[in-house]
C-alpha cells in the first residue's frame, strides 16, 4: 500500500512539473511573440 501511495506521489509531481513547465513554456512563446493573451 504504501508503495502504490509513494508511485502515486510521484506520478502527480512528474504531471504537477510537466504542466509548471508547459505553462511557462507558453507564456515565454506569448512574450517572445509579442501577444499577452
Amino acid at each position: 500500500m504504501t508503495l502504490i501511495k509513494l508511485i502515486a506521489a510521484i506520478a502527480a509531481g512528474v504531471i504537477a512539473f510537466a504542466f509548471v513547465i508547459w505553462f511557462a513554456y507558453l507564456a515565454l512563446l506569448a512574450a517572445s511573440s509579442g501577444n499577452l493573451y
